[in-house]
């Protein structure tokens, strides 16, 4: 019922607890709620809108 796609494999089975980091490239980048990492990727540029 939590996931938009409308299953989930743990469906029917009951999980505790909570995430404590994210951890990407094997790089903690957020740890108990605070960003422990400066951001590694590059802000995207938008052009004008392409006529339709």
């Amino acid at each position: 019922a939590g996931s938009k796609a409308g299953w989930t494999p743990y469906d029917g089975r009951e999980v505790t607890g909570w995430p404590v980091g994210t951890v990407i490239r094997g790089r903690r980048v957020m740890w108990e709620g605070e960003i422990v990492t400066p951001g590694q990727g590059k802000a995207v540029e938008f052009s004008e809108a392409l006529p339709v």
